[in-house]
């Protein structure tokens, strides 16, 4: 009598297989970005999450660029109070922030004010990443709910 595998456990064995390397396959590749070449994004996404959420909760909300903490925080508005700390984002070392047209905060760079009318308070921010060399201005309207990212020259050394 011969011993062989029925079709049914090759077939498992290869979803197994297929699995496993579906899960670990894109860490083994590499072809994860590192967090220096997304903060950009992700600044980009905390400010359209702030605009969201200050429409859909109908509530005014804050992003502040705190320098001495190189941290980018998004907290509810609240008058004569101290609002909800919601999301913090931190920026790396080899990130310099350029703000412009923000919103003055004597213990940070600047703030962005959001209503939950879809305008805020607007500006610019350039982001020069160092070490990359690389350039992006964050641009965000104060009268329409649209905030863009341009990629810009190469930063200068």
């Amino acid at each position: 009598m011969q011993k062989a595998f029925t079709l049914l456990e090759l077939l498992v064995v290869l979803l197994l297989i297929s699995l496993s390397l579906a899960l670990i396959g894109p860490r083994l590749g590499g072809i994860r970005p590192s967090p220096k070449e997304t903060f950009p994004e992700k600044l980009k996404d905390l400010l359209d999450h702030a605009r969201t959420l200050s429409q859909t909760k109908k509530k005014n909300y804050l992003v502040i660029f705190k320098e001495e903490t190189r941290r980018v925080i998004l907290k509810e508005a609240l008058p004569n109070k101290e609002g909800a700390l919601l999301q913090k984002l931190k920026v790396p070392e080899e990130v310099e922030l350029k703000a412009e047209g923000l919103l003055d905060l004597e213990e940070a760079k600047g703030l962005i004010f959001l209503s939950p009318y879809g305008s805020s308070s607007g500006g610019e921010i350039e982001i020069v990443n160092h070490q990359e060399g690389k350039n992006y201005l964050l641009r965000v309207s104060s009268l329409l709910p649209i905030t863009e990212l341009l990629s810009l020259q190469a930063a200068s050394p």
